[in-house]
């Protein structure tokens, strides 16, 4: 019975010790995942966009993010950041564009990527895409 209850009180604290190690992703899993939104803005003659993401550390070590926008299949601005790699729900940095040559009731399809750019095959891509009518009646 002794033995048992020693075993048991082992496994406890290997898992405990298991527990404060930082989750790695696992080779052939995306390093990072969440949720793209964009809203209009300017009575649609520009958009925000933001939203969710998770990032875990890779074996590859830190890595970095690009992200682009674009109307009607035209990039109109990117960038990158540093995302936070710490397994934590983080916003992304909210980004405000003005879109090219707004024109009365007219629709503009407007598509935002994120690309992180971890060791691969943990290289994770979000996007999200919707159509944006600039109406400068409100």
């Amino acid at each position: 019975m002794a033995m048992h209850k020693k075993t048991w009180l082992l496994a406890g604290v290997a898992s405990l010790a298991m527990a404060s190690v930082p989750a790695v992703a696992q080779a052939g899993f995306p390093a990072c995942w969440g949720q793209l939104n964009i809203a209009g803005r300017d009575l649609g003659s520009a958009i925000e966009w933001g939203g969710l993401y998770t990032c875990q550390p890779v074996i590859g070590g830190d890595y970095d993010a690009d992200w682009s926008v674009s109307s009607d299949g035209v990039v109109i601005r990117s960038g990158k950041f540093q995302p936070a790699i710490n397994d934590t729900q983080t916003a992304f940095p909210v980004t405000s564009v003005d879109l090219p040559n707004p024109a009365p009731l007219v629709s503009k399809h407007v598509k935002v990527s994120v690309t992180f750019n971890a060791a691969p095959p943990s290289k994770a891509s979000l996007s999200t895409e919707r159509d944006v009518t600039y109406d400068p009646n409100g």
